[in-house]
């Protein structure tokens, strides 16, 4: 009888040490595939940034050429305020 339980225990322990085992690599294998997920949604995270300060940059470029054309027309109405300007100024003097 001792024999059995003996060779019982042993078959438990090599059952036990192989489960052991196999959860040791399952949870490895978990680790990795977290890591993994993580340094997509990082690079994602990043393309998505990526994305939005070229849009930005682009909208940037569009309101420089807006405001340019802005100045151009203020200085025109300041040219033309300063020839009424003149021209008032001349018509008093007179």
């Amino acid at each position: 009888m001792d024999k059995k339980v003996i060779t019982i225990f042993v078959i438990m322990a090599i059952v036990i040490a192989i489960q052991g085992a196999y959860i040791y690599q399952l949870t490895k294998q978990v680790d990795d595939l977290s890591h993994a997920v993580s340094s997509l949604r990082l690079d994602s995270d990043i393309s998505e940034l990526d994305w939005r300060v070229r849009n930005l940059e682009s909208q940037i470029s569009s309101n420089e050429s807006e405001i340019s054309i802005l100045n151009d027309s203020i200085s025109d109405i300041d040219s033309r305020l300063d020839n009424l300007v003149l021209y008032l100024n001349a018509g008093f003097c007179r």
